[in-house]
């Protein structure tokens, strides 16, 4: 079977008409969120013989490498605007079985046929940085809810803070480990060298000035030197990107951007995982260092919150004192490696995400 001009040609008709096909609409850039829930859908998607057409405004060259990159007779990406004939060919000669629309892509859910339409709040914008994304991200939202039979959201936050801006409701499951981070074996903690890790965007609202003051205090108060490594590609405010490398602290590493495998080598040398940004919806990255093995440290009320206990993470409030105090006790702290990953692969399955959006649609 292959595509031509977006039309389905297959070796026989009843080989076309035995296969669903799914429609996926979405930005995909090389890193991020959604980008890594929409790699994981195609991976469910093309594991059930579904036919997967990814449809995105990113543009190819910006977009994730392995979307791109993947070859598959069952896989066709439109990028938008210049694909545009071949999508409208598509969507005119092919019955879509699930459409699914991830942030503002919502809006195009009124004009696309299927059999059921399916919303995926991934979060509210961050009303810190952007108000205009803010409104329009929450606008879409509201779009996806009217347009759509379900809408899923992939935590209690999210839920309900879209529920303020009309979303009444939606299915709460969290995501799933992404492929990358599935371990066969992990280190112990007392194997690791690196004592605090964080990776994500090297931005204010990710906590990471909180972080440094605390972990100056305890080297004032204790003389106890942690040395912290940051992975992240810089993506805005540069004043905090100096500021993180000017500090006084002797004992951070900034990596920069780094691939996944690399990441992954990074958690798992890592003795405690931190990241501060009480508005996070979700998550990613706290799932993969769980996946690791490595514990984490997580604002009081960000979304990933209500699925941990402790046995997995630190909950701390969002000042200085909280934070050193819970760093050093996390340090010290005899923590089960295997035991997280056990737990983790518990909570966050992408056998629950896949029963919610595709089984209920038998």
């Amino acid at each position: 079977m292959y595509f031509i001009n977006g039309v389905i040609e297959a070796k026989t008709l009843i080989e076309q008409k035995l296969r669903k096909t799914i429609m996926i609409l979405g930005p995909i850039p090389k890193e991020g969120g959604v980008t890594t829930f929409i790699e994981e859908l195609i991976r469910i998607s093309l594991q059930k013989d579904y036919i997967t057409c990814i449809v995105t405004f990113t543009k190819a060259k910006n977009s994730s490498n392995f979307i791109v990159n993947y070859s598959s007779p069952f896989l066709v990406k439109f990028f938008l605007p210049k694909d545009f004939y071949d999508f409208l060919i598509f969507t005119l000669k092919n019955e879509v079985t699930f459409t699914i629309s991830n942030v503002y892509y919502s809006c195009m859910l009124s004009l696309l046929k299927s059999k059921a339409k399916i919303h995926v709040l991934h979060g509210f914008g961050n009303l810190e940085t952007n108000f205009l994304k803010f409104i329009i991200g929450n606008l879409s939202n509201i779009i996806g809810y009217k347009f759509s039979q379900k809408v899923i959201a992939n935590s209690y936050l999210t839920s309900s803070v879209n529920r303020v801006f009309g979303v009444k409701y939606s299915v709460v499951t969290p995501w799933g480990i992404p492929k990358n981070f599935e371990l066969d074996t992990v280190k112990e903690s007392f194997q690791r060298d690196i004592d605090l890790l964080y990776v994500g965007r090297i931005c204010l609202t990710k906590g990471l000035m909180l972080i440094l003051k605390a972990l100056s205090r305890i080297l004032n108060n204790s003389n106890q030197r942690i040395n912290f490594h940051l992975v992240g590609a810089l993506k805005e405010n540069l004043k905090t990107h100096q500021e993180l490398q000017q500090a006084s602290l002797d004992n951070i590493t900034y990596h920069g951007y780094l691939e996944k495998e690399k990441i992954v080598e990074i958690y798992s040398r890592s003795k405690l995982f931190i990241s501060l940004n009480p508005e996070e919806p979700f998550g990613f990255t706290y799932v993969e260092a769980l996946a690791c093995g490595t514990p984490i440290i997580v604002p009081k009320g960000c979304g990933i919150a209500p699925f941990l206990d402790s046995r997995l993470a630190l909950l701390v409030d969002m000042n200085e004192h909280s934070i050193s105090e819970t760093i050093e006790y996390g340090l010290s702290k005899s923590w089960d490696a295997n035991e997280i990953v056990s737990v983790t692969r518990n909570i966050f399955s992408w056998e629950r995400v896949n029963e919610i959006i595709f089984d209920a649609y038998k």
